[in-house]
């Protein structure tokens, strides 16, 4: 019995965005469930990962296995890029003075 394959949605997308993730399986007998998980913590056992509004925090690796009594679990992963604006972290110096035709450095930080 061969293992099921997998396909997937895209895996980038821009934060805030609402994402439906599908695990589509396909084997003779057909799996008996679906199971999504990341860093080994069972999210749901759905076919459908949803985000409503993705947020930085939901970037990383899932996992989707696929149950079946006749080849057991197979698992695949699936790795969730979000994409969001630059943030500004520092800029210094943050005050001063300067003379005119002076070399001067100020430095920005993302």
């Amino acid at each position: 019995v061969d293992a099921p394959p997998f396909t997937y949605d895209p895996t980038t997308y821009n934060v805030s965005d609402n994402v439906v993730i599908r695990c589509v399986s396909s084997a003779v007998p057909a799996p008996t469930g679906v199971i999504w998980r990341r860093n080994g913590v069972l999210i749901t056992s759905d076919t459908v990962l949803q985000f409503q509004e993705i947020a930085r925090a939901d970037a990383g690796v899932y996992m989707c296995c696929a149950i079946s009594w006749v080849a057991g679990t197979t698992c695949s992963n699936i790795t969730i890029i979000v994409q969001y604006q630059p943030t500004l972290l520092s800029i210094s110096p943050t005050s001063g003075t300067a003379q005119m035709g002076g070399d001067h450095m100020i430095s920005c930080s993302f």
